[in-house]
């Protein structure tokens, strides 16, 4: 699938690049992952909890650079 927002395309081409080493790797899709609801939910709220601390270091740098300049 194509789309006019470069920004969106990005995103999708990684999000397909992501799926396909997945699948590589583990030789499962995640329609065919022997994974339980219960489990699929702990490794979002993980996935979760590292992406927060990702957006806080992001945060502080950004907080950083611009204190710097003014």
């Amino acid at each position: 699938m194509k789309t006019e927002d470069p920004l969106v395309q990005y995103l999708m081409d990684k999000m397909a690049s992501r799926s396909e080493a997945g699948i590589n790797k583990y030789k499962n899709t995640m329609v065919t992952t022997p994974m339980s609801a219960i489990a699929a939910i702990d490794n979002a709220i993980e996935e979760c909890l590292d992406q927060a601390v990702y957006l806080e270091k992001a945060k502080r740098e950004l907080q950083e650079k611009w204190t710097l300049k003014h």
